[in-house]
C-alpha cells in the first residue's frame, strides 16, 4: 500500500503558519532578498 501525499490532508494553521515564518526567516537570513510568491512582492525597490 502507498503512502499518501501530505498535502492530501488538512493542515492545522498555526503550526503551519509558524513553520512558513521560521522558513521565510532563515531564507532572509541566508540570502538577504525576500521570499516572494507572487510578482508584486518581487518588485520591492531596496534603496
Amino acid at each position: 500500500m502507498r503512502a499518501r501525499s501530505p498535502f492530501l490532508y488538512y493542515w492545522h494553521p498555526l503550526p503551519t503558519l509558524l513553520l512558513a515564518g521560521v522558513l521565510s526567516a532563515a531564507y532572509f537570513g541566508l540570502t538577504g532578498t525576500v521570499w516572494a510568491v507572487t510578482g508584486e512582492f518581487t518588485r520591492l525597490i531596496i534603496a
